[in-house]
Parts: structure tokens; C-alpha cells; sequence
């Protein structure tokens, strides 16, 4: 059983300096982890002469084990789910790039509701998330909801 909350203060947890997609992105913590440290390991591996075969075997060993938690973790859909999260929270496509401070209240809201679903919780429980909403957002938030059922 997976459960996740969007807490009435979330619009705190949010990094206005960060892009849309970055903020969406954000969620996947350990995955972005896998895809820094197996980028860091190619730049690596591409640095390497054929003078020690020993440290070129042990570098082509972690980046097999991290293409590995790569697939396991499924890293190379990620940014296709986050295209889909942001599409069915009712963003452009034009928006991605647009820094997060940029949007309204209602509009943050999508954000932190959209980075709750990216994580496919079960149980979805929401601290009284129509606050400091204005009423079109109110009414997006409960046709989402009911949609979802």
C-alpha cells in the first residue's frame, strides 16, 4: 500500500528557481541519482586509457550495475511520465521550461498534486487542498477528482 499526501503548506516544498519539468523530475530522487552517478561513470570511462585494464574492468563493472538499477528502477521512462503527468494536470507543452514561480496558487497546486500522483500512491490524502484557491481552480481540483474514481 502506497500513500501519499499533498499537505496544505506544500507550495513551501516547491523550488520557484526550478523549471516545471525540473519540479516534476524532482520527485524521483534516487532514480536522478542512478542517471548522475552513470553519467559521471561514462565521463569517467571516456577518460581512461587502455594502460590499466584493471581500473577501465572495475569502471565498465559500475556502470553495468548502475544500467542495471537504471532498468530496474525504469529511469528511462521518467521523463515520459512526467510529459504525462504535466498533460493531465492541464499544462502546455509550451510551459515545461517556465520556472515555477511563474505560476498562480491554482496552478502550484497542480504542481504539488501532479508530484503526488508521479509517486502512484494508493491512498491519496489531501490537507484541505482547496485553501488560497481561487474558484476555477476549486472547480478543476474537484472534476479531477472525480474523474479519478
Amino acid at each position: 500500500l502506497r500513500t501519499a499526501m499533498l499537505r496544505q503548506e506544500f507550495v513551501d516544498e516547491l523550488v520557484k528557481e526550478r523549471t516545471l519539468k525540473e519540479e516534476f523530475m524532482s520527485v524521483f530522487e534516487e532514480e536522478n541519482k542512478i542517471l548522475s552517478d552513470l553519467k559521471a561513470t561514462e565521463a569517467e570511462l571516456e577518460t581512461l586509457s587502455g594502460d590499466d585494464p584493471d581500473k577501465m574492468q572495475e569502471v565498465l563493472d559500475r556502470m553495468q550495475e548502475l544500467q542495471q538499477k537504471a532498468e530496474d528502477k525504469d529511469v528511462y521512462i521518467l521523463e515520459s511520465r512526467v510529459k504525462k503527468t504535466m498533460d493531465l494536470m492541464g499544462f502546455q507543452e509550451d510551459e515545461t521550461d517556465d520556472l515555477v514561480a511563474s505560476f498562480s496558487g491554482g496552478w502550484k497546486m497542480r504542481i504539488g498534486l501532479g508530484k503526488v500522483l508521479l509517486r502512484e500512491p494508493n491512498v491519496l490524502l489531501l490537507d484541505e487542498p482547496t485553501n488560497h484557491l481561487d474558484l476555477e481552480s476549486v472547480e478543476w481540483l474537484e472534476a479531477f477528482l472525480r474523474e479519478q474514481n
